[in-house]
């Protein structure tokens, strides 16, 4: 199954890290064989990458914009992002978009739409800026696509049912 990502890169403890990436596990294992779709980043992206690898799956890298894997400020995602990306299978390169954010949200879009279904690590609460997870979901659902938050707040994972409008 094609699968995508979309997420928090940040987490509020070690425990949430541990229940997304368990969720994450649990819904994948339904999922197989599995061609995944990840930009990589550190957090849900990353965790993604290691479940799709881990469960014997593809993995292809969307690259957000040129020299993307060298602007990660953070050492452990920048290490994380090396050894995965290494990993991939295919790796598509994306143009920069006139700021990181717009690059980011095309990004997201292309994962949205080349998957069959995006996992949504997500709070439900608005993006904190453009590109951010609530605007590949909304962008998602205007798709058509199934989305299946795993929300790590309320440590709830479920499918999002689009409302009829």
């Amino acid at each position: 199954m094609r699968l995508g990502i979309t997420g928090h890169r940040n987490f509020d403890d070690a425990l949430a890290l541990t229940w997304v990436e368990n969720a994450m596990r649990e819904k994948l294992r339904d999922c197989l064989p599995i061609h995944g779709f990840t930009s990589l980043a550190k957090g849900a992206d990353q965790i993604f990458a290691r479940v799709v690898i881990e469960f014997g799956g593809k993995l292809e890298a969307i690259i957000p914009f040129p020299g993307y894997g060298d602007q990660f400020d953070d050492p452990e995602e920048s290490v994380g992002y090396r050894d995965l990306i290494g990993k991939c299978s295919t790796m598509i390169n994306l143009p920069f978009l006139g700021s990181r954010d717009k690059s980011y949200l095309a990004a997201g879009q292309y994962v949205a739409d080349h998957c069959e279904l995006l996992i949504a690590v997500w709070d439900g609460q608005p993006a904190a800026g453009i590109g951010g997870t609530a605007d590949v979901v909304k962008y998602a659902l205007s798709k058509g696509r199934a989305i299946y938050q795993i929300n790590p707040l309320n440590r709830m994972a479920a499918d999002i049912v689009q409302e009829n409008s």
